[in-house]
Protein backbone atom coordinates (compact mmCIF):
# COMPACT_ATOMS: atom_id res chain seq x y z
CA UNK A 1 0.00 0.00 0.00
CA UNK A 2 1.81 3.29 -1.22
CA UNK A 3 -0.99 6.04 -0.13
CA UNK A 4 -1.85 5.65 3.76
CA UNK A 5 -5.85 5.62 3.41
CA UNK A 6 -8.19 8.47 5.16
CA UNK A 7 -11.40 6.98 6.49
CA UNK A 8 -14.66 8.41 7.48
CA UNK A 9 -16.91 6.58 9.49
CA UNK A 10 -20.50 7.69 9.55
CA UNK A 11 -22.90 6.35 12.38
CA UNK A 12 -26.66 7.30 12.56
CA UNK A 13 -28.04 6.87 16.00
CA UNK A 14 -31.71 6.75 16.83
CA UNK A 15 -32.95 8.42 20.12
CA UNK A 16 -34.51 4.99 21.07
CA UNK A 17 -30.53 3.47 20.59
CA UNK A 18 -28.08 3.44 23.45
CA UNK A 19 -25.47 5.33 21.69
CA UNK A 20 -22.61 3.93 24.83
CA UNK A 21 -24.17 0.41 23.50
CA UNK A 22 -23.01 1.18 19.61
CA UNK A 23 -19.85 2.75 20.42
CA UNK A 24 -18.67 0.20 22.87
CA UNK A 25 -19.31 -2.78 20.35
CA UNK A 26 -17.65 -0.37 17.35
CA UNK A 27 -14.63 0.01 19.70
CA UNK A 28 -14.70 -4.45 20.81
CA UNK A 29 -15.08 -5.32 16.80
CA UNK A 30 -13.45 -2.40 14.87
CA UNK A 31 -11.03 -0.76 17.70
CA UNK A 32 -12.06 2.83 16.71
CA UNK A 33 -12.10 4.42 19.94
CA UNK A 34 -15.54 6.12 20.85
CA UNK A 35 -13.98 9.63 21.94
CA UNK A 36 -12.74 10.59 18.25
CA UNK A 37 -16.26 10.74 17.34
CA UNK A 38 -17.55 14.24 16.73
CA UNK A 39 -21.85 14.14 17.20
CA UNK A 40 -24.40 16.30 15.95
CA UNK A 41 -27.72 16.01 16.75
CA UNK A 42 -30.67 16.11 14.00
CA UNK A 43 -34.15 15.51 13.27
CA UNK A 44 -35.17 12.29 10.94
CA UNK A 45 -37.80 12.04 8.14
CA UNK A 46 -40.75 11.88 10.86
CA UNK A 47 -39.05 14.69 13.17
CA UNK A 48 -37.50 12.19 15.34
CA UNK A 49 -34.39 12.84 16.77
CA UNK A 50 -31.19 11.23 15.43
CA UNK A 51 -27.59 11.82 16.14
CA UNK A 52 -24.22 11.40 13.90
CA UNK A 53 -21.49 9.98 14.67
CA UNK A 54 -18.60 10.79 12.46
CA UNK A 55 -15.23 9.79 12.78
CA UNK A 56 -11.71 10.61 10.24
CA UNK A 57 -9.15 8.10 10.40
CA UNK A 58 -5.82 8.70 9.20
CA UNK A 59 -2.06 7.43 8.89
CA UNK A 60 -1.83 4.84 12.09
CA UNK A 61 -5.24 4.86 13.13
CA UNK A 62 -6.84 4.07 9.16
CA UNK A 63 -3.43 1.21 8.78
CA UNK A 64 -4.91 -0.61 11.77
CA UNK A 65 -8.41 -0.08 10.67
CA UNK A 66 -8.23 -1.22 7.66
CA UNK A 67 -6.41 -4.46 9.26
CA UNK A 68 -9.35 -4.74 11.60
CA UNK A 69 -11.78 -4.43 8.77
CA UNK A 70 -10.02 -7.22 6.83
CA UNK A 71 -9.68 -9.97 9.18
CA UNK A 72 -13.50 -9.28 10.32
CA UNK A 73 -14.58 -9.90 6.43
CA UNK A 74 -15.72 -13.16 5.99
CA UNK A 75 -15.71 -15.18 2.36
CA UNK A 76 -18.75 -14.05 1.53
CA UNK A 77 -18.59 -10.31 2.42
CA UNK A 78 -14.95 -9.90 0.25
CA UNK A 79 -17.09 -11.84 -2.78
CA UNK A 80 -19.78 -9.56 -2.38
CA UNK A 81 -17.10 -6.63 -1.89
CA UNK A 82 -15.26 -8.30 -5.31
CA UNK A 83 -18.77 -8.49 -7.38
CA UNK A 84 -19.55 -4.96 -6.55
CA UNK A 85 -16.82 -3.02 -6.01
CA UNK A 86 -16.55 -0.65 -9.40
CA UNK A 87 -20.54 0.43 -8.31
CA UNK A 88 -18.99 1.35 -5.07
CA UNK A 89 -15.66 3.45 -5.90
CA UNK A 90 -16.03 7.02 -7.46
CA UNK A 91 -13.68 9.91 -7.19
CA UNK A 92 -10.76 7.50 -5.50
CA UNK A 93 -12.96 6.36 -2.82
CA UNK A 94 -14.77 3.37 -1.92
CA UNK A 95 -18.32 3.44 -0.02
CA UNK A 96 -19.28 0.42 2.02
CA UNK A 97 -22.17 0.09 4.29
CA UNK A 98 -22.47 -1.98 7.07
CA UNK A 99 -24.87 -3.40 9.38
CA UNK A 100 -24.71 -2.12 13.28
CA UNK A 101 -27.08 -4.30 14.51
CA UNK A 102 -24.98 -7.15 13.44
CA UNK A 103 -21.89 -5.80 15.33
CA UNK A 104 -23.70 -5.11 18.42
CA UNK A 105 -24.82 -8.56 19.10
CA UNK A 106 -21.99 -10.91 16.95
CA UNK A 107 -19.37 -8.78 16.61
CA UNK A 108 -19.70 -9.34 13.13
CA UNK A 109 -18.76 -7.38 9.97
CA UNK A 110 -21.59 -7.22 7.38
CA UNK A 111 -22.21 -5.36 4.02
CA UNK A 112 -25.86 -3.66 4.00
CA UNK A 113 -26.62 -1.72 1.41
CA UNK A 114 -29.37 0.29 3.79
CA UNK A 115 -26.25 -0.12 6.91
CA UNK A 116 -26.71 2.71 9.32
CA UNK A 117 -23.01 2.29 9.61
CA UNK A 118 -21.46 4.56 6.19
CA UNK A 119 -17.52 3.77 5.40
CA UNK A 120 -15.83 5.93 2.79
CA UNK A 121 -12.42 4.82 2.12
CA UNK A 122 -10.16 7.59 -0.12
CA UNK A 123 -7.11 7.16 -1.57
CA UNK A 124 -5.06 9.07 -4.37
CA UNK A 125 -4.69 6.58 -7.26
CA UNK A 126 -2.27 6.93 -9.89
CA UNK A 127 -1.56 5.25 -12.61
CA UNK A 128 -3.37 1.45 -11.61
CA UNK A 129 -7.21 0.49 -11.61
CA UNK A 130 -9.57 1.99 -8.60
CA UNK A 131 -11.17 -1.30 -8.65
CA UNK A 132 -7.22 -2.75 -7.90
CA UNK A 133 -5.83 -0.59 -5.52
CA UNK A 134 -9.26 -1.21 -3.32
CA UNK A 135 -8.64 -4.91 -3.31
CA UNK A 136 -5.14 -4.71 -2.76
CA UNK A 137 -5.56 -2.33 0.38
CA UNK A 138 -8.65 -4.65 2.21
CA UNK A 139 -6.43 -7.28 0.78
CA UNK A 140 -9.56 -9.16 -1.32
CA UNK A 141 -7.21 -11.71 -3.26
Amino acid sequence: MTDTPVIRLDIIIHATEDADKIFESIYQTLGINPEIFDTTQTRGHYRNPIIMATATLRKTDATRFISIFSDKLGIYQRDEITQTISTRISNSSLYLRLDRQEIIRNGSVILQDSGTIRIKIHVPIHNRRAEDVFADILCLY
